[in-house]
């Protein structure tokens, strides 16, 4: 059962999403949320839940990322490299 708390303060964490996860999908920190509302009592667990930030140039395709890349023909019969943008920078494609 998941409950709601309160944040104090503010701090920053290091969190590594594994590939093909979804939204609503969740991530549990064991130890990383506030002590409970005595003061007292251990720190509890930090729930990281997961949500769909929209790229207007990007697609979801299951576990798969597309990007549709529009060349001219004459690219297209000359064959080439191509740059093409990714989600952390870009990339060559060969066509």
């Amino acid at each position: 059962m998941f409950r709601r708390g309160r944040v104090q303060g503010e701090s920053t964490i290091k969190v590594t999403v594994p590939a093909g996860v979804t939204e609503g999908n969740y991530i549990t920190l064991a130890g990383q949320g506030n002590a409970g509302p005595g003061g007292g009592g251990p720190a509890g667990d930090l729930i990281v839940i997961m949500e769909k930030k929209p790229q207007s140039n990007f697609k979801r395709n299951g576990d798969d990322i597309i990007f549709d890349l529009w060349i001219a023909i004459q690219q297209q019969s000359m064959g080439g490299d191509v740059e093409v943008p990714t989600l952390t920078g870009k990339g060559k494609a060969r066509h």
